[in-house]
């Protein structure tokens, strides 16, 4: 929202008035005009209340002297020009068409008719050029009314029950991803808990459970609504599903894909049953094949080899004993599913290292950029100074999406805590551009500044490096903290495997190692100084001799 509206609708209201106001001035013409600084100004005491006659006073009153409705327009034309309220709609109309011969021909009709009503003739003509002027931009009031009605019912239920207000309005747009992932982060500034889908616990839309909201499983990427109401209803029938197994024996297969239950095991929902989402993965096609038997079987009337009816033999459903998928795993996984990162972010990893040289997390960049004064922005030459305006500052995000322009090309990027849309002027594009693919985790230093479109920031790159190269430029060294009790030999060993692929890099090494007799520090030679990747970070946790490694940077 424009710095001065914000400022107007952040101040106290003082009526219902206040924000009619607001709808009717939130537009471009009154933007553009200067409607909304005039308003703003006067109300707050600022600047002095005019009117373009004393009779007109008591029509513009409430909104400060400014003509901001087409009613005002109406009542002006019947008080100053005699209309009636036939003639004073005509008006209006015409001044909304900006008809050239309409308008001359209403302009004698308003003269004669103020003169009537004892107006001097150039005090009528410069009182018609004021309302023609604004009556362009003016907004039915009855309309403002009613929006102003809803934003302010709407308003209510979010302040004193936000958890319900966000969960409907998160559930009118199960359909639209984009506006789901907005929604959610909304509901994380807040401060709302947000539940994973869950096969025993979710709806198909989002609702209420226990003051947190449960994400519904009809905003989950290739399922149908038919297919969800399916489960649910098996569910509500059946009770709980136990286990993965017995959730597909208790479903009719040909209303579902097995394409589908992965999805669903993918997004999280058998977070119930298990959470071990590689298990399910690789038991599913067993698991889907013994359920299609059992009701081939069903149905056919069929006994087990063994004299038992199959519908009441009993299964083997454990899951196999494999590792669990990896943080970043699990994280795509559901980004696959959903559409978006709900229980994590692959850069909450990272943001401890990050740290180290960023400037600030995304997020964080409101307390860090001030909006530049007037001062600054004055004169002639404002144009240049606005270019020349922002803070230099390295950030670090994700690459989301990007979009090309004449100028070059807007990169969305993401840590977790807020977005930013980054410009990459054409002259950097080759330099940069196998950089700035969807998934890349990239650092970008530029000037930041305020975004008047939209309220937020944006940042005008001028370098973009990929996260090891940040490393490498940043880190001051590789520090390694040794297990005790370690044979000295088995760890010389050890270190010099895993580091000998990275060396020949610039960042040098140090070693902390202690026994039950002393402690040391090595720093190794040049030779063993390093290039740092998140491959070398992996091999380090690998070693038993390590206890902790980490990139220090200051």
């Amino acid at each position: 929202m424009p710095k001065k509206l914000s400022s107007h609708t952040a101040a106290p209201s003082d009526s219902f008035d206040d924000i009619v106001a607001a709808v009717a001035l939130f537009r471009p013409g009154p933007l553009d005009a200067g409607m909304v600084d005039d308003y703003v100004e006067r109300k707050h005491g600022r600047a002095k209340v005019n009117y373009p006659h004393p009779l007109t006073e008591p029509i513009l009153k409430p909104t400060y002297g400014v003509i901001l409705y087409q009613e005002q327009v109406m009542q002006i034309a019947q008080t100053v020009g005699g209309y009636t309220l036939g003639s004073a709609d005509i008006l209006r109309k015409a001044m909304g068409k900006k008809d050239p011969q309409i308008m001359a021909d209403q302009r004698a009709v308003f003269i004669e008719g103020a003169q009537k009503n004892g107006v001097e003739p150039h005090d009528a003509k410069s009182l018609f050029d004021s309302i023609e002027k604004f009556a362009g931009y003016g907004f039915n009031k009855s309309h403002s009314v009613a929006y102003a009605l809803v934003a302010y019912q709407t308003a209510w239920l979010k302040a004193h029950h936000p958890a319900e207000f966000m969960a409907a309005v998160l559930s009118a747009d199960l359909d639209h991803t984009d506006k789901i992932a907005n929604l959610i982060e909304d509901c994380r500034a807040m401060r709302l808990k947000l539940l994973p889908p869950d096969i025993n616990h979710s709806a198909y839309r989002f609702q209420v459970e226990s003051g947190s909201i449960r994400y519904g499983l009809g905003a989950i990427k290739g399922m149908g609504e038919a297919v969800i109401e399916h489960i649910l209803a098996v569910r509500e029938r059946g009770g709980r599903f136990e286990s993965l197994g017995q959730m597909l024996r208790s479903l009719e297969l040909a209303k579902i894909t097995r394409k589908q239950i992965e999805t669903l095991i993918r997004a999280g929902a058998f977070e119930s049953i298990s959470a071990n989402q590689s298990a399910l993965i690789q038991a599913l096609p067993d698991a889907w094949a013994t359920a299609e038997r059992h009701q081939s079987d069903a149905e056919a009337g069929q006994a087990s080899l063994f004299g038992a009816a199959s519908t009441t033999g009993s299964f083997d459903d454990s899951l196999p004993e494999v590792a669990p998928w990896t943080t970043l795993q699990r994280l795509n996984a559901e980004h696959k599913a959903l559409g978006l990162y709900l229980t994590g972010h692959p850069m909450d990893d990272l943001r401890d290292e990050l740290a180290g040289f960023v400037s600030c997390r995304l997020g964080d960049l409101c307390h860090r950029i001030k909006a530049p004064s007037a001062s600054e922005f004055g004169g002639d030459d404002a144009p240049r100074k606005r270019r020349n305006f922002g803070t230099p500052m390295t950030l670090a995000g994700m690459v989301r999406a990007s979009r090309r322009s004449r100028n070059g090309l807007f990169v969305a990027i993401d840590d977790g805590s807020a977005k930013l849309e980054v410009a990459v002027f054409e002259r950097f594009l080759s330099d940069f551009s196998h950089l700035l693919n969807s998934g890349e985790v990239i650092v970008v230093s530029g000037k930041v500044d305020i975004d008047d479109f939209n309220g937020g920031f944006r940042m005008v790159a001028e370098q973009v490096i990929s996260l090891d190269d940040a490393r490498a430029r940043f880190a001051r060294c590789l520090h390694l903290h040794l297990a005790p009790a370690q044979q000295i030999n088995e760890i010389e060993q050890d270190l010099a495997a895993a580091l000998r692929p990275y060396r020949n890099g610039s960042v040098p090494v140090l070693i902390d190692y202690c026994n039950d007799k002393a402690s040391t520090r090595l720093k190794l030679g040049p030779d063993w100084r390093i290039q740092p990747c998140a491959e070398l970070m992996a091999a380090m946790q690998t070693l038993d001799s390590v206890e902790r490694a980490e990139l220090v940077y200051r």
